[in-house]
C-alpha cells in the first residue's frame, strides 16, 4: 500500500474515531447523565412505566448504554489505527499522549459503571446509599475527563480546528447553563412541599 493510501485510511480512522466520540460523550452520555439527575426529580413520565420501570430510568439506561457501546467502537477504531501516525500531521506528542490516558480512564469507568448497573443491589439494601455514590461520582469523573479529553484532540487539528474548537466551548457552555436553568427548577421543586405544609398549617 502506497504512503497516500496509509495516510488517506488513517485519516479516515481518526475521523471515525472522533466522530463516534463525540456522538457517545456530547451527544448520549450528557444526555443520559442528565434524565439521571433532573428526571426523577422533575417527575418526567411519572405517571406511566416502562417495561415495568420509571421512563426516566429507562431512557437513563438505554441513553447511556448506548454511550459506552459507541465509546468501546471508539476504542476499537483507535486500536485499529495503533500508534501509526499521519504523514502531514506534526502534532503535539503531549497533548496526545494526554487524550489517550484520559481516554483509557473514560474507558475504564465507562466499563466500570456497566458492571456496576448490571450488579447493583436492591433499592431498599442498606448498602443501596454506597452503590448510589460510588455509580454517581464514576459516572462524574468520566464525563468530566470527556470535556478536556475533547479539547485536548481538538486543539492539535489542522483542519477545522477553530471550528470544532467552537462547538465544544459552545456544547460545554450549555451543559453549564442547562445544569443551572435545572438547578433552580429543582430547588422550586422542592421547596413547593414546604410551602403547601405552610399555608396548611395557617
Amino acid at each position: 500500500m502506497s504512503t497516500s493510501n496509509t495516510n488517506a485510511t488513517l485519516v479516515k480512522l481518526e475521523q471515525a474515531h472522533g466522530t463516534v466520540m463525540i456522538f457517545a460523550w456530547i451527544v448520549f452520555a450528557s444526555t443520559g447523565i442528565l434524565f439521571a439527575r433532573y428526571g426523577r426529580l422533575l417527575r418526567f413520565g411519572e405517571k406511566s412505566k416502562l417495561f415495568g420501570a420509571d421512563i426516566w430510568f429507562q431512557m437513563h439506561r438505554s441513553i447511556l448504554i448506548l454511550a459506552v457501546i459507541t465509546t468501546l467502537i471508539g476504542l476499537v477504531i483507535v486500536l485499529v489505527k495503533g500508534d501509526n501516525e499521519t504523514v502531514e500531521h506534526n502534532r503535539d506528542k503531549s497533548r496526545l499522549t494526554a487524550h489517550r490516558v484520559l481516554g483509557f480512564i473514560i474507558v475504564g469507568s465507562a466499563l466500570l459503571q456497566v458492571g456496576m448497573g448490571l450488579f447493583r443491589c436492591g433499592p431498599q439494601s442498606p448498602s443501596r446509599f454506597i452503590f448510589n455514590w460510588i455509580h454517581r461520582s464514576v459516572g462524574i469523573i468520566a464525563f468530566v475527563f470527556s470535556i478536556p479529553t475533547l479539547f485536548l484532540v481538538a486543539s492539535v487539528l489542522q483542519n477545522n480546528q477553530t471550528g470544532l474548537m467552537i462547538i465544544l466551548s459552545l456544547w460545554a457552555a450549555w451543559i453549564v447553563i442547562i445544569v443551572i436553568v435545572l438547578e433552580i427548577i429543582k430547588f422550586r421543586c422542592q421547596l413547593m412541599p414546604s410551602t403547601i405544609e405552610i399555608k396548611n398549617e395557617n
